[in-house]
């Protein structure tokens, strides 16, 4: 996601569901960057290429700053890929996120990211983003065979800002909303994050070190991974309060 300056910059993610019921705020539309686009296991890629046309149509959202999802295991055929990458090209996207997605077995004839991003390369999209796994792969993985392909990267989250540090400028850093305690752990449960809580002991310290009484603290978590001013913010509860308070910060 295009970004030459220093200041702040901010994408948050959603899903189809949300953008259905109209229930993404004028806050998040205002203030974000960019708005990326979910596709979850259950879904069809159409649902996502659908949410960003409603943005496009119904919000008045540049196209420029929708990035949608693509799950490769949860693709069901080479023609459902083509059409909607054809869809999204169409619409005006221009940037897409690709990971490999939440199924161990795929549903159809793409087991990886690289398989999808290779099909993608056939379409005119500026940008292809990856996603970065801090707590499982190396700077050196990371830069050598996913950032000679990609565009750049997205990371799950990982509350250790020293293991982040390797990984910029390359990757936008997720950071979680400002979730109570317990919000936090069962998303990040969903999210696959879960045991990365106990290996290593990093994250359950960063998980201590960053929430409060009243839920995780954004914005000290982003001050302490500054001067890095690229974040992705994982919608986990109080999205509007993150965000107004990630735009107000002084960088």
């Amino acid at each position: 996601m295009d970004n030459t300056d220093t200041s702040l910059n901010l994408s948050v993610e959603t899903t189809p569901k949300k953008i259905s019921i109209d229930n993404i705020s004028d806050v998040v539309l205002t203030h974000a960057d960019y708005i990326t686009i979910t596709h979850l296991p259950s879904n069809p890629l159409k649902l996502t290429y659908k949410s960003a046309s409603r943005l496009v149509d119904k919000r008045s959202v540049d196209p420029s700053r929708i990035v949608p999802h693509i799950a490769a295991r949860s693709i069901t055929s080479k023609v459902e890929l083509t059409r909607q990458l054809k869809n999204f090209e169409a619409v005006g996207i221009r940037n897409l996120i690709i990971v490999g997605g939440n199924p161990s077995n795929p549903r159809g004839p793409y087991p990886t990211d690289d398989s999808v991003r290779a099909r993608a390369r056939d379409f005119t999209f500026r940008n292809l983003y990856c996603g970065v796994y801090p707590d499982t792969q190396s700077v050196t993985e990371v830069q050598m065979h996913k950032y000679s392909q990609y565009s750049g990267g997205v990371s799950q989250i990982c509350l250790s800002p020293s293991k982040l540090e390797g990984f910029k400028p390359s990757t936008r850093i997720g950071v979680p909303s400002k979730a109570t305690r317990e919000g936090l752990l069962r998303y990040m449960k969903i999210c696959g994050v879960g045991p990365s809580l106990r290996f290593p002991l990093r994250n359950a310290v960063g998980l201590l070190r960053f929430t409060n009484s009243e839920g995780f603290d954004t914005s000290k978590f982003v001050r302490a991974v500054q001067p890095h001013h690229e974040f992705h913010v994982f919608d986990f509860g109080r999205i509007e309060e993150t965000v107004e308070e990630l735009v107000s910060l002084d960088v």
